[in-house]
């Protein structure tokens, strides 16, 4: 698995190429997030376009991550997921719990939809 991450607007979107297979794996991924995270980047858009296959540890991944993004108040979404990718979603029922979006442009329109809202609810 390889990644590069890049800041748009109010997300951090992180282009992952590669399975997600392994914890060990990921363990740079996880860390990009926290380092994110911890520069006050609170959305994190995961472009999955080149990521042909998860498993059961890649799967802790997102959940590892969707977890440490939303205890800082933020949102991962995940964007362009392969057919297989959204299948194996829909089986495990979490689909339900990740924000799925066709594109990361249409991924960082949410994103910033949330933030309008959440600037809004600070405001009141």
């Amino acid at each position: 698995m390889k990644f590069k991450s890049r800041v748009v607007e109010k997300a951090v979107v992180i282009s992952i190429s590669g399975d997600i297979i392994s914890l060990y794996d990921s363990k740079e991924l996880i860390e990009t997030v926290e380092k994110a995270l911890q520069e006050n980047n609170r959305n994190i858009v995961f472009d999955l376009d080149k990521v042909n296959y998860i498993n059961s540890a890649g799967i802790n991944v997102l959940i590892t991550v969707l977890t440490s993004v939303r205890n800082r108040g933020g949102e991962l979404v995940l964007s362009s997921i392969s057919d297989k990718v959204k299948s194996l979603l829909i089986i495990t029922k979490l689909n339900s719990i990740f924000n799925v979006k066709d594109s990361v442009e249409e991924s960082l329109l949410f994103v910033d939809e949330l933030e309008m809202l959440s600037d809004q609810s600070e405001n009141k």
